[in-house]
């Protein structure tokens, strides 16, 4: 299995894959550093050691959050590294180790990838993002083969020290496979095995590593202007098998002294953060990070198709935090509008001092909304139906809805689905909830009921008197019959329903023997 020991590092898959899915390997080290560099933080060189596809730049829908990006690897980047994970990523790639990493581990590891930068923040702290991700994961956990990385930084000074700043979180434990993965127990040596930072690959994912952290933010405090080296590293240890990656989040790389965070998820970038219009808001917040001393302004531009003071509420072109002010919540509120969605994209600046002691504006952050506004469902109209007849509701739009509810919840076979059948005894107005994320949309639906005339009659028919003829229904034989006769209301639309009960009796005989003379002839009986 392939154990690996990262000082940092990144990982892309090759120059391969599909329009979401690519990697390309045929990048430099200066190419890797200007992709991963955000705001604040001036390059003053890359390098880069290892295998040729052992680094890359990647594209890719599989890892939430984190959508591009460089990666380094202890094996091969290939289109591969997108198959289902019951792929296997081995390789030997037969490089050497890096004697970073022999530190830390305490033996010589195999097939070592590194990217160092040398460059200089303009602010007091840098962060970045990132995700470790193995097929180590889970067969190795508590094994010999305990995978690990690192990102070392350290003044570029002969005297200075690396320290490691890939920890768990809140915690000053290295990021390993033991130290970190998905296991109910924990390894020896480990108090947990913070299973709220990993994740398993689903079987059916397009990811071949079968797990993998969630996406983590690795910070240290520097000095301004000072220079620093910083170094992304990995490497087999204990064997050369099985790969470990390492994956690092485009333009993540930033030291700008105030940390732009927003609170709703990014789902789609082409979208951004979609809110509904008078229902929900987002707040970005400004933070100033921890040592940065004195006034902080914030620039905000606004760029869109929405129309502020109409769209959204009023936002401020400027943000003035005082020198002991630590944050500032800058709230985007849409409003009701009869205008269809629309866009608006935040972008904040600073202006600074460069490490050339020159004024200049300094990027921090852009967001992108879009402003939608609320459904409206369709199909519940008010109703009018004949007592005994069942109805099916149908909410026309329902796609546009999360959830529904309808109260009160007698009369209907399930009061918690777009479609439910209405068959009550009673007539009733329900009164709907539907949810769109966090809104709540509110209607309502009447349903009348008609009664059905109902008559029965009883008559009496003889034999003899056959056929009989009643609305149509002709009876041609002695017994008992029940016939119905529904003739539609001009007044309600409901049916009226006559039953007749019908008894047909059989023709009484009776035969007689009389003896008369001939001379009280003629005979007269009944008439004949």
């Amino acid at each position: 299995m392939k154990k690996f020991t990262l000082i940092f590092l990144a990982c892309i898959s090759a120059v391969m894959g599909t329009a979401q899915n690519s990697v390309n390997t045929s990048v430099t080290a200066q190419q890797m550093a200007d992709y991963i560099l955000g705001s604040g933080v001036d390059l003053i060189s890359a390098s880069y050691a290892g295998h040729a596809s052992a680094k890359a730049i990647f594209r890719t829908t599989q890892l939430p959050q984190m959508d591009s990006g460089i990666c380094l690897s202890t094996g091969l980047i290939g289109n591969n590294l997108f198959n289902q994970p019951s792929t296997l990523l081995d390789n030997a790639l037969g490089t050497a180790s890096d004697p970073n990493l022999n530190n830390i581990t305490g033996r010589t590891g195999f097939d070592a990838a590194s990217l160092e930068l040398v460059f200089k923040p303009r602010g007091n702290k840098i962060s970045f993002q990132y995700i470790f991700a193995s097929d180590e994961y889970p067969g190795f956990v508590c094994d010999i083969y305990n995978d690990i990385f690192a990102l070392l930084i350290r003044e570029d000074i002969p005297s200075s020290t690396n320290i490691n700043i890939a920890r768990i979180p809140n915690t000053n434990i290295p990021i390993s496979i033991n130290s970190l993965n998905g296991n109910t127990t924990p390894c020896s040596g480990y108090t947990q095995s913070y299973r709220q930072f990993y994740v398993a690959t689903p079987s059916n994912a397009s990811f071949a590593l079968n797990g993998r952290t969630v996406v983590l933010t690795a910070e240290y405090d520097v000095v301004p202007c000072q220079t620093y080296r910083l170094r992304f590293a990995i490497q087999d240890d204990g064997d050369n098998f099985y790969n470990s990656m390492i994956f690092v989040k485009a333009n993540s790389l930033n030291s700008t002294g105030v940390t732009i965070q927003h609170s709703a998820n990014i789902i789609n970038p082409t979208v951004g953060i979609p809110l509904f219009k008078g229902c929900e808001v987002d707040t970005i917040k400004m933070r100033r990070n921890v040592g940065f001393a004195g006034p902080i302004e914030i620039i905000a531009h606004k760029q869109g198709t929405a129309v502020e003071g109409v769209d959204y509420a009023v936002l401020p072109d400027t943000v003035n935090m005082t020198a002991t002010q630590q944050l500032y919540n800058y709230v985007i509120r849409p409003l009701p509008s009869a205008n269809p969605a629309s866009t608006l994209k935040l972008k904040f600046y600073r202006n600074v001092f460069n490490c050339n002691n020159q004024v200049e504006l300094l990027f921090l952050d852009s967001v992108l909304y879009t402003f939608d506004n609320l459904q409206v469902p369709a199909g519940l109209n008010d109703t009018v139906i004949c007592k005994g007849s069942p109805l099916q509701l149908n909410v026309l739009n329902a796609a546009a809805f999360d959830s529904i509810r309808f109260l009160p919840n007698t009369g209907l076979n399930n009061n918690t689905i777009f479609n439910p059948v209405f068959s009550g005894a009673q007539p009733v107005k329900y009164q709907v909830s539907l949810y769109q994320r966090k809104c709540l949309v509110k209607d309502s639906i009447e349903i009348t009921l008609h009664p059905v005339s109902q008559v029965s009659l009883n008559t009496s028919y003889c034999q003899q008197d056959l056929p009989f003829t009643w609305n149509g229904k002709t009876v041609n034989s002695v017994g008992n019959y029940t016939l119905a006769d529904t003739t539609a209301s001009t007044v309600t639309g409901c049916d009226s329903i006559t039953t007749l009960a019908l008894t047909v009796h059989p023709t009484q005989t009776r035969s007689l023997t009389q003896v008369i003379c001939q001379q009280t002839l003629p005979f007269t009986w009944n008439g004949q």
